[in-house]
């Protein structure tokens, strides 16, 4: 009884530290592979061109439409509420820690998973069941430079392009409609300098910072768990779903808690 209750401890402790193993030697050897020139082939520079684009273009009408309800939400109460308790001077410190430290990349990174991640997720599993996977590699076409590499980078491109947009829409929706109820009487370029004045070093860093290991993260996650034989194919997308959102939250906490 011992050894069985030793067991069932340990088996989900050992799959875990596998799969972290996993996943970081694949993104260890996605950051290797794109700094070498030989593996920027046409095929390869091809298939990222379409995978970014199929990423931003995708998950670009649900970012923009979440960047302007949080900039009538959030935003506008912060104008709001600050300025009616004489605190002024905090709006920029509170843009700054709300949105642009917390909120934007984990928005951003939460829509991109749905709607990118699924897709890569669905389309991987149907090439891993239908064999194609074992085609391209019976024709000499690496899998992982074809499928894998451009596919993370992508992300990484994506995440960072969304997540810069999602800032500047929700800044600017929520100062309009601000302004339009007349709930502030700053400027828009006052507005934005003293937002910009209240970040450090720091808060010029994290976003950059979450945007390239969170959009990492959802690559090699998503890739990872579709190509793996230990799910079947109908719950590969809900794995991966809830994995890559796992994973999104725990990088946002470390990259938060190191800067």
């Amino acid at each position: 009884m011992a050894l069985r209750a030793l067991g069932s401890v340990g088996r989900p402790v050992v799959s875990a530290a596998r799969w972290l193993v996993e996943v970081g030697g694949m993104s260890a050897a996605v950051a290797s592979h794109a700094m070498r020139a030989s593996t920027w082939r046409p095929t390869v520079r091809q298939a990222f061109v379409l995978a970014m684009r199929d990423a931003i273009l995708g998950a670009l009408p649900a970012t923009l439409l979440l960047s302007v309800l949080v900039g009538l939400g959030l935003l506008y109460q912060a104008l709001y509420w600050l300025q009616a308790t004489g605190q002024s001077s905090m709006i920029g410190r509170v843009i700054v820690w709300v949105l642009v430290r917390e909120l934007a990349p984990a928005l951003v990174a939460l829509v991109l998973v749905g709607r990118s991640g699924a897709a890569t997720l669905i389309r991987l599993t149907q090439m891993r069941e239908g064999g194609q996977l074992r085609a391209l590699d019976g024709q000499g076409i690496d899998p992982f430079l074809l499928l894998v590499v451009p596919r993370t980078l992508a992300f990484v491109v994506a995440m960072f392009t969304l997540s810069i947009l999602f800032v500047a829409t929700t800044m600017v929706s929520g100062f309009a409609s601000a302004t339009l109820i007349g709930a502030t009487q700053i400027s828009l370029p006052v507005f934005l300098a003293d937002t910009v004045g209240m970040m450090g070093v720091g808060d010029f860093a994290i976003l950059p910072a979450k945007s390239v290991t969170i959009g990492l993260a959802i690559g090699v996650v998503c890739c990872h768990t579709a190509l793996s034989r230990e799910r079947e194919a109908a719950s590969v997308v809900a794995i991966g779903f809830v994995r890559a959102a796992m994973a999104v939250f725990a990088i946002s906490g470390v990259v938060s808690l190191a800067t």
